[in-house]
């Protein structure tokens, strides 16, 4: 009796795959994925995905099947199992979310794009009125850096949401703005600055960023602060196979900046008051005669992780606060009071397919920096061992 429960249960799974992999043939094709994306149609609901929205959940051993599912969706048909993720040329994963902009929003965002970069512009008036000098920068989505493995056509205005922000940015502001897609775009000529089956910049990206990002605030100052670089490959798993079921691995470059008579302790906590708010701070202290940058507060997204790393090597103090609160990204962070009034430099990464839901509050930040906000409860972080001579951009 248990035999054939179990007989049974094989069957019906395997009959759901079998199912879901023919509708790949008959209407679930990268064919079909593709013109769902030139109607504008994100949410994918063909005939392959309404089946496994319809059956997928109620068959037992659905997570094997789905895996299987993936691995022949990906390979034989160049489409992806889940409406998130889309296959492009040379199955290159793309985020669908980006894909929207890179289609057709972009050129519907001008309002968005332009209010941001008032917000921007008051930013800057409130940080260098107190003394302190305000950067900001916008990892490119990887469409706009690959564009040429999406194999669908850009948008009717040929712009990308990356462009449209430049261009709104009044002359004052872009003196504050480092601009991060031309020097990727470079950097590509030579060697691969994205992943293929992740959203992010690979190690190469991380690093040109990180150099560019303390160039803008000291020029030349990265062939100071990273003159000996170590360099290894490590192995990574792309986020967008993973939501896939996949475990798709390709290299990821590791760097390793060294300075003599460096000493770096590192902590990392969450504020009481937010559970949303991910706090990383490092101090750094060196004997040599160059010194360090001074103190910056960093409020980004996870694109800046690694370019964190070697960021430990640059300045004497990093406090990075990493955010989403009700849904969209606020700065300041909650919980970063002491953090902004202690730093000289206030940078700001956000990227490219989360402009629109960038939300600063000019006042709260003029509030901090007069000294008027009252505190919240502070972050109590936990923190390593001092580590001395490098740092290392790898990723947690």
């Amino acid at each position: 009796m248990v035999s054939a429960a179990v007989g049974i249960l094989i069957v019906a799974g395997a009959a759901g795959f079998v199912l879901s992999t023919v509708t790949q043939v008959t209407g679930g094709t990268r064919s079909a994925a593709v013109a769902a994306l030139l109607k504008g149609d994100l949410a994918a609901t063909d005939l392959s995905h309404r089946v496994e929205r319809a059956v997928g959940d109620r068959l037992p051993f659905r997570r094997p099947f789905r895996r299987i599912r993936g691995w022949v969706d990906f390979s034989f048909f160049r489409t992806a199992p889940i409406p998130d993720v889309f296959v492009g040329r040379s199955r290159w994963l793309f985020y669908r979310q980006e894909l929207n902009d890179y289609r057709r929003a972009a050129c519907d965002r001008l309002t968005e794009v332009g209010r941001l970069a008032q917000q921007l512009s008051e930013l800057k008036d409130v940080v260098e009125s107190s003394g302190r000098r305000l950067v900001f920068t916008v990892a490119p989505n990887k469409s706009t850096i690959y564009p040429e493995h999406v194999g669908l056509p850009r948008a009717a205005c040929d712009r990308s949401l990356y462009d449209l922000m430049t261009e709104a940015l009044d002359e004052t502001t872009r003196t504050s703005f480092v601009r991060l897609d031309d020097v990727l775009r470079r950097g590509k000529a030579e060697k691969p600055v994205y992943f293929q089956f992740d959203t992010h910049w690979n190690g190469e990206g991380a690093a040109l960023a990180a150099r560019a990002i303390v160039d803008h605030v000291v020029p030349g100052a990265s062939d100071r602060y990273f003159s000996r670089v170590a360099r290894r490959t490590d192995r990574h798993p792309g986020d967008l196979a993973r939501m896939m079921g996949l475990v798709l691995m390709e290299p990821d470059p590791v760097y390793a900046a060294e300075s003599d008579g460096l000493k770096i302790r590192a902590c990392e906590g969450k504020a009481g008051t937010s559970p949303s708010v991910i706090y990383r701070e490092s101090t750094a202290r060196s004997s040599s005669p160059n010194g360090l940058l001074s103190p910056v507060v960093v409020y980004h997204d996870s694109f800046l992780l690694v370019p964190l790393l070697l960021f430990r090597g640059a300045f004497e103090r990093v406090d990075a606060y990493e955010t989403w609160v009700d849904q969209r990204k606020v700065i300041p962070a909650p919980a970063s009071e002491q953090s902004l009034r202690r730093a000289r430099i206030v940078l700001v990464e956000i990227v490219e397919r989360d402009l629109a839901i960038l939300d600063i509050d000019t006042e709260r930040v003029r509030s901090i920096l007069s000294g008027a906000a009252q505190d919240p409860v502070p972050i109590v972080p936990t923190c390593t061992q001092e580590a001395t001579g490098h740092t290392s951009a790898r990723r947690s």
